[in-house]
Protein backbone atom coordinates (compact mmCIF):
# COMPACT_ATOMS: atom_id res chain seq x y z
CA UNK A 1 0.00 0.00 0.00
CA UNK A 2 1.24 3.24 -0.84
CA UNK A 3 2.83 5.43 2.35
CA UNK A 4 4.16 8.62 2.55
CA UNK A 5 5.62 11.37 5.14
CA UNK A 6 2.86 13.48 6.28
CA UNK A 7 2.94 15.74 9.06
CA UNK A 8 0.63 13.89 11.69
CA UNK A 9 2.06 12.23 14.66
CA UNK A 10 2.22 8.93 16.69
CA UNK A 11 1.26 9.32 20.27
CA UNK A 12 2.63 7.40 23.46
CA UNK A 13 1.12 9.29 25.98
CA UNK A 14 2.07 13.43 25.99
CA UNK A 15 6.00 11.83 23.70
CA UNK A 16 5.02 12.51 19.64
CA UNK A 17 7.14 11.22 17.52
CA UNK A 18 6.13 11.30 13.75
CA UNK A 19 6.04 8.34 11.61
CA UNK A 20 5.39 7.01 7.95
CA UNK A 21 1.24 6.78 7.01
CA UNK A 22 -0.36 4.80 4.29
CA UNK A 23 -3.36 6.15 2.84
CA UNK A 24 -5.82 4.91 5.71
CA UNK A 25 -4.11 7.31 8.05
CA UNK A 26 -4.23 9.98 5.90
CA UNK A 27 -8.15 9.59 5.72
CA UNK A 28 -8.21 8.95 9.12
CA UNK A 29 -6.51 12.65 9.62
CA UNK A 30 -9.15 14.71 7.48
CA UNK A 31 -11.96 12.82 8.84
CA UNK A 32 -11.20 13.46 12.25
CA UNK A 33 -9.87 17.21 11.59
CA UNK A 34 -13.37 17.82 10.19
CA UNK A 35 -14.73 15.97 13.26
CA UNK A 36 -13.02 17.68 16.26
CA UNK A 37 -13.45 21.17 14.44
CA UNK A 38 -16.99 21.23 15.62
CA UNK A 39 -15.41 21.20 18.81
CA UNK A 40 -15.10 24.97 21.03
CA UNK A 41 -11.48 24.10 21.57
CA UNK A 42 -8.27 25.86 20.62
CA UNK A 43 -6.44 24.25 17.62
CA UNK A 44 -2.81 23.48 19.34
CA UNK A 45 -5.66 20.85 21.46
CA UNK A 46 -7.49 19.88 18.62
CA UNK A 47 -4.07 18.92 16.35
CA UNK A 48 -2.58 16.79 19.30
CA UNK A 49 -6.23 15.00 19.54
CA UNK A 50 -6.38 14.45 15.68
CA UNK A 51 -2.89 13.07 15.84
CA UNK A 52 -3.68 10.41 19.23
CA UNK A 53 -6.95 9.49 16.76
CA UNK A 54 -5.35 8.40 13.89
CA UNK A 55 -2.13 7.08 15.79
CA UNK A 56 -4.55 4.66 17.73
CA UNK A 57 -6.39 3.68 14.78
CA UNK A 58 -3.20 3.55 13.01
CA UNK A 59 -1.74 0.98 16.10
CA UNK A 60 -4.90 -1.59 15.66
CA UNK A 61 -3.54 -2.14 11.74
CA UNK A 62 -6.63 -0.49 10.49
CA UNK A 63 -8.81 -3.44 11.88
CA UNK A 64 -11.22 -1.49 13.97
CA UNK A 65 -12.50 1.11 10.89
CA UNK A 66 -16.06 0.79 12.74
CA UNK A 67 -15.21 1.68 15.96
CA UNK A 68 -13.49 4.84 14.21
CA UNK A 69 -16.59 6.07 12.87
CA UNK A 70 -18.77 5.18 16.11
CA UNK A 71 -16.19 7.62 17.82
CA UNK A 72 -16.77 10.43 14.31
CA UNK A 73 -20.03 10.57 14.72
CA UNK A 74 -20.97 11.19 18.57
CA UNK A 75 -18.27 13.39 18.33
CA UNK A 76 -19.41 15.45 15.85
CA UNK A 77 -21.19 18.11 17.01
CA UNK A 78 -23.11 19.19 13.57
CA UNK A 79 -25.87 16.40 13.77
CA UNK A 80 -28.38 15.18 16.15
CA UNK A 81 -25.05 13.75 18.59
CA UNK A 82 -24.62 17.34 19.43
CA UNK A 83 -27.20 16.05 22.03
CA UNK A 84 -24.34 13.30 23.68
CA UNK A 85 -23.06 16.39 25.61
CA UNK A 86 -21.71 13.64 28.64
CA UNK A 87 -19.54 11.95 25.98
CA UNK A 88 -18.62 15.36 24.41
CA UNK A 89 -17.81 17.05 27.64
CA UNK A 90 -15.74 14.12 28.49
CA UNK A 91 -13.88 14.36 25.04
CA UNK A 92 -13.25 17.56 25.43
CA UNK A 93 -11.79 17.54 29.04
CA UNK A 94 -9.82 14.71 28.13
CA UNK A 95 -8.38 16.49 24.84
CA UNK A 96 -7.90 19.61 27.28
CA UNK A 97 -5.78 17.33 30.08
CA UNK A 98 -4.54 14.93 27.26
CA UNK A 99 -6.13 11.61 29.11
CA UNK A 100 -7.84 9.87 28.44
CA UNK A 101 -9.00 9.81 25.27
CA UNK A 102 -8.19 5.99 24.15
CA UNK A 103 -10.76 5.09 26.49
CA UNK A 104 -13.44 6.90 25.32
CA UNK A 105 -12.71 5.97 22.18
CA UNK A 106 -12.94 2.73 22.68
CA UNK A 107 -16.19 2.57 24.28
CA UNK A 108 -19.32 0.60 23.38
CA UNK A 109 -21.34 2.69 21.26
CA UNK A 110 -24.41 2.23 23.61
CA UNK A 111 -21.94 4.30 26.10
CA UNK A 112 -21.05 7.31 23.87
CA UNK A 113 -25.11 8.51 23.74
CA UNK A 114 -26.85 7.70 27.26
CA UNK A 115 -28.97 10.69 26.05
CA UNK A 116 -30.35 8.18 24.09
CA UNK A 117 -29.92 4.53 24.70
CA UNK A 118 -30.34 4.98 28.68
CA UNK A 119 -33.02 7.98 28.61
CA UNK A 120 -36.12 6.86 30.15
CA UNK A 121 -37.69 10.07 29.69
CA UNK A 122 -37.85 9.50 25.93
CA UNK A 123 -40.93 7.23 24.32
CA UNK A 124 -40.04 4.48 22.62
CA UNK A 125 -41.11 6.24 19.58
CA UNK A 126 -38.89 9.24 20.22
CA UNK A 127 -35.99 6.29 20.71
CA UNK A 128 -36.87 4.97 17.62
CA UNK A 129 -36.70 8.53 15.95
CA UNK A 130 -32.96 9.13 17.13
CA UNK A 131 -31.62 6.02 16.37
CA UNK A 132 -32.34 6.27 13.07
CA UNK A 133 -31.00 9.47 12.89
CA UNK A 134 -27.46 7.75 14.68
CA UNK A 135 -27.51 4.78 12.60
CA UNK A 136 -27.85 7.55 9.00
CA UNK A 137 -25.16 9.77 10.42
CA UNK A 138 -23.17 6.24 10.75
CA UNK A 139 -23.34 5.41 7.26
CA UNK A 140 -22.93 8.42 5.92
CA UNK A 141 -19.26 9.06 8.01
CA UNK A 142 -18.70 5.57 6.31
CA UNK A 143 -19.30 6.53 3.00
CA UNK A 144 -17.41 10.03 3.62
CA UNK A 145 -14.64 7.92 4.86
CA UNK A 146 -14.77 5.72 1.21
CA UNK A 147 -15.15 8.53 -0.22
CA UNK A 148 -11.55 10.44 0.85
CA UNK A 149 -10.16 7.22 1.14
CA UNK A 150 -10.93 6.93 -3.27
CA UNK A 151 -10.34 10.50 -3.58
CA UNK A 152 -6.52 9.91 -2.18
CA UNK A 153 -6.56 6.65 -3.75
CA UNK A 154 -6.93 8.31 -6.96
CA UNK A 155 -4.64 11.61 -6.49
CA UNK A 156 -1.71 10.95 -4.06
CA UNK A 157 -1.31 12.14 -0.50
CA UNK A 158 -1.18 16.02 -0.12
CA UNK A 159 -0.39 16.42 3.78
CA UNK A 160 -0.88 20.56 3.42
CA UNK A 161 -4.14 20.42 0.59
CA UNK A 162 -1.74 22.46 -1.66
CA UNK A 163 -2.62 20.27 -4.65
CA UNK A 164 -5.89 21.84 -6.19
CA UNK A 165 -7.90 18.59 -7.12
CA UNK A 166 -7.15 17.49 -3.43
CA UNK A 167 -8.41 20.64 -1.96
CA UNK A 168 -11.38 20.24 -4.36
CA UNK A 169 -12.44 17.65 -1.75
CA UNK A 170 -10.10 17.84 1.40
CA UNK A 171 -10.74 21.40 2.33
CA UNK A 172 -12.79 22.10 5.26
CA UNK A 173 -15.56 23.70 3.29
CA UNK A 174 -15.92 21.34 0.54
CA UNK A 175 -16.13 18.49 3.50
CA UNK A 176 -18.75 19.99 5.11
CA UNK A 177 -20.37 19.64 1.23
CA UNK A 178 -19.61 15.74 1.20
CA UNK A 179 -20.97 15.00 4.67
CA UNK A 180 -24.40 16.50 3.59
CA UNK A 181 -23.95 14.62 0.53
CA UNK A 182 -23.41 11.45 2.22
CA UNK A 183 -25.97 12.11 4.48
CA UNK A 184 -28.50 13.05 1.97
CA UNK A 185 -27.99 9.79 -0.12
CA UNK A 186 -28.16 8.22 3.24
CA UNK A 187 -31.70 9.22 3.19
CA UNK A 188 -32.78 8.59 -0.01
CA UNK A 189 -31.59 4.74 -0.13
CA UNK A 190 -33.86 4.61 3.65
CA UNK A 191 -36.85 6.29 1.44
CA UNK A 192 -36.48 3.79 -0.62
CA UNK A 193 -36.64 0.61 1.24
CA UNK A 194 -40.09 1.66 2.74
CA UNK A 195 -41.11 3.38 -0.57
CA UNK A 196 -44.31 1.28 0.01
CA UNK A 197 -45.47 3.12 2.88
CA UNK A 198 -45.73 6.58 1.69
CA UNK A 199 -46.32 8.29 5.28
CA UNK A 200 -43.40 6.74 6.32
CA UNK A 201 -41.42 7.86 3.11
CA UNK A 202 -42.02 11.12 3.38
CA UNK A 203 -41.41 11.71 6.73
CA UNK A 204 -38.11 9.43 6.34
CA UNK A 205 -36.80 12.06 4.30
CA UNK A 206 -37.56 15.13 6.28
CA UNK A 207 -36.04 13.20 9.91
CA UNK A 208 -33.13 15.25 10.29
CA UNK A 209 -31.41 16.79 13.57
CA UNK A 210 -32.48 20.21 14.28
CA UNK A 211 -29.76 22.87 14.37
CA UNK A 212 -32.03 26.11 14.80
CA UNK A 213 -35.32 26.40 16.60
CA UNK A 214 -37.74 28.95 15.04
CA UNK A 215 -40.69 30.34 17.33
CA UNK A 216 -43.13 33.04 17.42
CA UNK A 217 -43.23 35.03 21.25
CA UNK A 218 -43.81 38.58 22.09
CA UNK A 219 -42.23 41.38 20.94
CA UNK A 220 -39.10 43.25 21.38
CA UNK A 221 -41.11 46.18 23.57
CA UNK A 222 -43.66 46.24 26.04
CA UNK A 223 -46.46 47.65 23.41
CA UNK A 224 -49.04 45.93 21.85
CA UNK A 225 -46.86 45.19 18.24
CA UNK A 226 -47.42 42.33 16.46
CA UNK A 227 -46.29 38.84 17.95
CA UNK A 228 -42.30 38.26 15.90
CA UNK A 229 -40.81 35.19 15.21
CA UNK A 230 -37.42 34.28 16.89
CA UNK A 231 -34.50 32.11 16.19
CA UNK A 232 -32.27 30.08 18.41
CA UNK A 233 -29.91 27.69 18.51
CA UNK A 234 -31.18 24.47 19.53
CA UNK A 235 -28.51 23.76 22.78
CA UNK A 236 -28.91 27.42 24.02
CA UNK A 237 -32.53 27.08 23.76
CA UNK A 238 -32.76 23.69 25.79
CA UNK A 239 -30.55 25.51 28.20
CA UNK A 240 -32.92 28.09 29.03
CA UNK A 241 -35.96 25.71 29.10
CA UNK A 242 -34.47 23.20 31.11
CA UNK A 243 -32.48 24.94 33.68
CA UNK A 244 -35.22 27.70 34.33
CA UNK A 245 -38.98 27.55 35.81
CA UNK A 246 -39.72 30.33 34.08
CA UNK A 247 -37.83 30.43 31.28
CA UNK A 248 -36.89 33.90 29.81
CA UNK A 249 -36.64 34.51 26.16
CA UNK A 250 -32.57 34.95 25.94
CA UNK A 251 -33.71 37.79 23.06
CA UNK A 252 -36.47 39.91 24.24
CA UNK A 253 -35.15 39.35 28.16
CA UNK A 254 -38.81 39.23 28.81
CA UNK A 255 -40.61 35.98 29.73
CA UNK A 256 -41.67 33.29 26.90
CA UNK A 257 -45.30 33.45 26.52
CA UNK A 258 -47.27 30.15 27.22
CA UNK A 259 -47.78 29.66 23.48
CA UNK A 260 -44.46 29.69 22.78
CA UNK A 261 -43.68 27.52 25.13
CA UNK A 262 -46.33 24.98 24.77
CA UNK A 263 -45.00 25.17 21.17
CA UNK A 264 -41.53 24.28 22.38
CA UNK A 265 -42.40 21.49 24.37
CA UNK A 266 -44.22 19.95 21.82
CA UNK A 267 -42.23 19.99 19.41
CA UNK A 268 -39.25 19.51 20.27
CA UNK A 269 -39.56 16.70 23.37
CA UNK A 270 -36.70 14.02 22.51
CA UNK A 271 -34.41 17.43 22.38
CA UNK A 272 -35.84 18.54 25.70
CA UNK A 273 -35.63 14.61 26.92
CA UNK A 274 -32.28 14.26 25.92
CA UNK A 275 -31.02 17.51 27.62
CA UNK A 276 -32.37 16.99 30.72
CA UNK A 277 -30.68 13.52 30.45
CA UNK A 278 -27.32 15.16 30.13
CA UNK A 279 -28.42 17.48 33.38
CA UNK A 280 -29.21 14.85 35.34
CA UNK A 281 -25.80 13.31 34.86
CA UNK A 282 -24.11 16.65 35.70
Amino acid sequence: MESTQLSILASNGNNMAPYNINIDDSTCYYITKYVLSSHDIDQHHINWAINYVCSLYSSHGHHIKQQLINFLVYANQRGVCKFARIFNNALDNAIISKRGVGALFLLPNKEMMPEVYDNTLLTTSEKHALIRMISREKYAMSNMYDHIYQHITNYGLYPYGSHQIYNDVCGDNNLEAVNKKCYNDVCIQDTDHISNDRVRNILSAHQTPPSKIYTIDHSLSDGNESPQIYCFDILDLMEVVVDHQHPINPITKRPFSKFALNNIYKKYNKEISMYKRYKNNV
